[in-house]
């Protein structure tokens, strides 16, 4: 019953969404085994580009100020899965590994993605952060 902020067109500002399913720009699994590969879905304008951005151990709860946006994963050890082009209508599946490494177990994997967007003064803007927790 309480408005959660979302920014679900991109424009680096806010708003209330009280819809019965939020636009979240990127969604995905709250779990996931080591080894599998899992599906992010990713949101943006149609024949733009969305980078989803990785990092194996969590993400920063405050998270960096950027011309696009607030970046939630830490500043080092992430990387960019390759970019795929969304299409505006429904959300754009994107492919991530969890690797086969046993340390994983117990940990969180955060995803973050970049869809590039005209609504963004940046030209892009950064999505709301996901926490995937890996399992045995």
């Amino acid at each position: 019953g309480r408005p959660r902020a979302v920014d679900g067109d991109l424009d680096l500002v806010a708003a209330p969404d009280m819809g019965a399913l939020e636009h979240r720009t990127l969604s995905g699994p709250s779990s996931a085994l080591i080894g599998d590969d899992i599906t992010l879905l990713a949101s943006g304008p149609p024949g733009g580009f969305v980078a989803v951005v990785v990092h194996h151990g969590g993400y920063a709860p405050f998270g960096a100020s950027t011309i696009f946006g607030r970046f939630f994963l830490p500043p080092t050890g992430f990387y960019r899965l390759v970019p795929v082009m969304t299409s505006g209508g429904a959300p754009t599946p994107v492919t991530a590994s969890i690797p086969l490494d046993p340390a994983l177990v117990g940990t969180s994997t955060a995803f973050q993605a970049l869809p590039r967007s005209a609504n963004s003064p940046s030209g892009a803007a950064f999505s709301n952060p996901i926490l995937v927790s890996i399992d045995g």
